[in-house]
């Protein structure tokens, strides 16, 4: 990856222009993905307390469907073979709808679970397909820019999505927000399949090819950035209302605004950082565990009022919310032809990173309290930061031979 920017080798020099109403889609598709995957996170109080269960408990919903998610991301490019990409996507969608309905008429904790495996199953295919086919439909020369807007849905959905499916289900019932996710998920079905080019494929991917992605030095190094990091920051923000409730003082009943807070400065991180990896590519894999780190530090030892937290939430936002194109435009230019497999791979490791954290947080939580949450989340990034330097130092010196490897 060069100093002067993010160059991806996804399409042919030849290439129309890039729809973007077709990439604004995609952003529709990953909010409602990002929202049914962590919609337990904004009403994790209110489903414990009618289901009869415990916070941990409670937050193994965001576990079950994360580990399933992160093996079918691995295996999906395999699995669909030559299948349009923009069918898989909208069978993805159909999907949340299902989980979404079933979770809504659960009445205990394993229905409950249950109801999350369909959303395992749409959360890996979408997270498996969203970086390559956002890629692979722009033009060469917009494809940061492209990533960038794809993802900002994801930002999207912890700035509304989560927020307000919290808000509905602190009026009318958390499993009212489950059917208003499902009932945007046969929407945005339909506005994929109408505004969605056709993504089609030539060769069928194999997992050799996922096994020789992996065999590329810098795409190693950045799928365990993302393992890493990602579990590191959801081992604290799956809990962040618990969290923010007893370090911060914040009402139960004000955890959305937070979320909300959170999520503004999320989405202005995602736009962010797709100028930032075009000047600083190395310096952005790098800033983005030391930023969570820090917001996390200091919530776990100097937050102590409401305003105190909606500062930390703001600047972990900032961070958080540039996870999914920062660790996906590293693995695009860093797999050269292997792009869909490589992001696959990253896919997967993003999903089961998101289902450690939360079971990791919710270990600590139950035994250790919020101190041993915050505490667990710091060392994880700690060491996230770390082999963030030697992926940046590695790139550096596949990107010149024999120069100098400083980043």
């Amino acid at each position: 990856m060069s100093d002067e920017g993010v160059a991806m080798d996804t399409a042919p020099a030849e290439h129309p222009p890039t729809p973007w109403i077709a990439i604004v889609a995609l952003a529709l598709g990953i909010f409602v993905m990002i929202t049914i995957e962590e919609l337990p996170i904004g009403v994790l109080t209110l489903v414990g307390d009618d289901l009869g269960i415990s916070e941990g408990a409670t937050g193994l919903a965001v576990t079950v469907p994360g580990v399933l998610a992160g093996v079918i991301a691995v295996l999906t490019p395999s699995m669909i073979g030559r299948l349009d990409r923009r069918l898989a996507l909208v069978a993805a969608l159909l999907l949340v709808f299902a989980s979404a309905a079933t979770s809504a008429i659960s009445q205990g904790l394993w229905t409950l679970l249950a109801s999350r495996l369909f959303a395992g199953l749409a959360i890996g295919v979408f997270w498996a397909l969203l970086g390559v086919v956002a890629a692979r439909v722009a033009h060469p020369d917009d494809v940061a820019k492209a990533l960038t807007v794809a993802f900002s849905g994801a930002a999207a959905a912890v700035v509304l999505g989560v927020p307000i499916a919290a808000w509905v289900g602190s009026l009318v019932g958390w499993r009212w927000a489950f059917v208003l996710v499902g009932a945007l998920g046969l929407v945005v079905a339909a506005v994929l399949l109408t505004l969605l080019p056709k993504v089609e494929v030539t060769e069928k991917s194999s997992l050799r090819q996922i096994g020789a992605s992996w065999s590329i030095p810098t795409v190693r190094l950045g799928v365990l950035v993302t393992l890493v990091l990602v579990t590191a920051h959801f081992t604290a923000y799956t809990y962040a209302s618990p969290l923010l409730q007893q370090l911060a003082h914040v009402h139960v009943s004000d955890v959305g605004a937070m979320l909300f807070v959170f999520g503004i400065c999320g989405l202005i991180g995602n736009f962010a950082a797709g100028p930032l990896l075009r000047r600083f590519p190395r310096g952005t894999f790098i800033a983005l565990p030391v930023g969570i780190l820090i917001a996390v530090t200091v919530l776990g030892l100097a937050v102590g009022s409401p305003t105190g937290g909606a500062l930390v939430m703001g600047l972990w936002g900032l961070f958080g919310g540039a996870l999914g194109v920062v660790t996906q435009a590293w693995i695009l230019h860093t797999a050269g032809d292997l792009a869909e497999p490589a992001t696959a791979l990253n896919s997967g490791a993003f999903n089961i990173a998101i289902a450690f954290g939360a079971l990791i947080g919710g270990r600590f939580f139950d035994f250790g309290g919020t101190g041993a949450v915050t505490a667990a989340a710091a060392a994880g990034l700690v060491l996230a930061t770390v082999l963030a330097l030697l992926a940046a130092a590695g790139d550096r010196r596949a990107a010149t031979p024999g120069g100098d490897t400083g980043i």
